[in-house]
């Protein structure tokens, strides 16, 4: 992924110097003393992470299974996991949803990664849609707009073709309908080929689309959009309404997601011969479910992501932080609340490795809003299957030290003192939060021709971006910005690695 960069002066870029810590290029100082300046420099550079050999702490991880799990919940604090960062985060992103209309999912909105660690995944929800289950009559609607009705029979549960059943002005060309028995439906791969011409005609790399994501870049912030056509029924009936017996999730925030609307997103099933005419549901329920979570619990899910990331998609690309994240609702819906405490999070761990060992063994993982879903269907094949359950049951035979397994806390256990751990810590929430700052206050221009002009002179956006560098390189202003833009920017992705 590529790194990120410090905020303001993108057209900037074509002049920039290698992306190197180096001082070879750079013009002389701009004070008197340029000797004692440049000497200055090279100190501040040669210092930096990752310039020299690292002294390694033998601090470890404790040997009692109890203290291990209360070790690492303490330095995943530092690792920017702490509870305070992550709601930090999740409210950061609910702010800039509201002024830009979009919903954050992913981990992103969940409040669980830093702005260099993942994409960010965004939802463009249709106003002007309406998807409706046969038999159901639609409400009072303005013609204006466009109805769908739901066609299920074709496909695996959770899937659906969308029938036209009203043209209004959602500027849906002819060219994205399949005419098939005398109906008209609504191609879910003739869209994202539609797309993909779209942004080819824009010019430069700017945007790409990878499936039914629009990828692009917007002020050094990768994200990915996915167009979703809201739902007029309620369809977790079934998840509503099931038994539980401990007591996740609450009566109070059941009735609170069964408000919210579902979605569907132009993807098809696995290995389904009509996969290309499929539209997938989903909920933005399931946000509402992870920032519910506990601190041991979403501390619990971000382990269980890097040893996903780590060990087992390299084995097969299919494994993602989603069937990750059903495995941890699946899991905690089904375990006494009190278990979940410092203390038991490698035992919840190892718990979780287990059901997630089974579930490809069985090769089925139930959508944990909607359980007719098969989350691994056509996504692993039976040589796959037989070499994830060697390595998780190695992961599993490991106990407590998989956790080693995971470079950045084998990287903050091993290799960096307490005191190094938090400094740097205190620094990178600094930077980071001055970042969703930025960004927040930026996103008023996003949609303007000369926005990023703008952007420039924005004395609130200036005094946010002065605030980062000098916090990453008190000597920045000593050098023409288009020739340290580089190294401001490899700081900057050091300080929130």
């Amino acid at each position: 992924m590529a790194a990120c960069e410090p905020a303001g002066n993108s057209h900037l870029k074509a002049s920039e110097p290698d992306n190197e810590y180096t001082t070879e290029h750079l013009p002389p100082a701009q004070p008197e003393n340029r000797t004692e300046q440049g000497q200055l420099l090279q100190e501040t550079l040669s210092s930096d992470p990752g310039n020299g050999s690292r002294v390694v702490h033998q601090a470890g991880l404790p040997e009692d299974v109890h203290a291990a799990s209360v070790h690492v919940c303490e330095v995943m604090d530092k690792l920017g996991y702490s509870e305070a960062m992550v709601r930090y985060r999740q409210e950061a992103y609910r702010k800039r949803d509201i002024r830009l209309k979009w919903v954050t999912t992913g981990s992103k909105g969940e409040g669980l990664s830093s702005p260099c660690e993942s994409d960010t995944d965004v939802l463009l929800l249709k106003k002007n849609i309406l998807c409706k289950l046969p038999g159901h009559a639609s409400l009072q609607l303005p013609d204006i707009i466009t109805v769908f009705i739901m066609d299920g029979e074709h496909c695996h549960p959770g899937h659906f073709w969308l029938e036209l059943d009203h043209l209004g002005n959602a500027n849906i060309t002819a060219p994205l309908f399949v005419h098939t028995n005398g109906k008209t439906y609504f191609s879910s791969q003739k869209l994202t080929e539609r797309l993909k011409e779209i942004v080819q005609s824009v010019p430069g790399p700017t945007y790409t689309v990878s499936g039914p994501a629009v990828k692009h870049e917007f002020e050094s912030e990768r994200m990915d959009s996915v167009v979703a056509l809201p739902i007029q029924q309620a369809m977790l009936s079934e998840w509503i309404s099931r038994p539980r017996h401990h007591s996740w999730p609450s009566p109070e925030l059941i009735q609170e997601i069964s408000k919210l609307q579902a979605y569907l997103v132009p993807v098809g099933c696995k290995g389904s011969e009509t996969k290309h005419m499929e539209w997938r549901l989903c909920f933005l329920g399931e946000q509402k479910l992870t920032n519910s979570f506990t601190e041991c619990q979403f501390k619990l899910y971000i382990i269980l992501k890097f040893l996903m990331k780590e060990e087992l998609k390299p084995i097969c690309n299919e494994m993602s932080s989603y069937i990750v994240k059903n495995i941890v609702f699946w899991f905690i819906e089904s375990t006494q609340q009190e278990l979940f405490y410092k203390e038991t999070m490698f035992k919840c761990l190892l718990s979780c490795l287990q059901m997630l060992q089974q579930a490809i063994m069985d090769h089925h993982l139930s959508y944990y809003m909607f359980p007719g879903r098969n989350l691994l269907i056509g996504r692993i094949n039976q040589s796959q299957q037989q070499q994830l359950i060697a390595k998780l049951n190695e992961l599993i035979q490991e106990g407590p030290r998989v956790i080693l397994r995971c470079p950045k806390v084998l990287e903050a256990l091993y290799n960096m003192s307490p005191t190094e751990l938090t400094e740097k810590s205190q620094r990178r929430e600094e930077i980071e939060k001055l970042g969703l700052e930025w960004r927040y206050i930026m996103m008023k221009y996003i949609d303007l021709k000369d926005g990023w002009q703008q952007e420039e002179k924005d004395p609130d956006i200036i005094t946010v971006k002065e605030r980062i560098f000098d916090i990453l390189w008190p000597l920045w202003r000593l050098y023409p910005f288009e020739r340290i833009f580089k190294i401001l920017n490899k700081k900057n992705k050091d300080a929130l690695s």
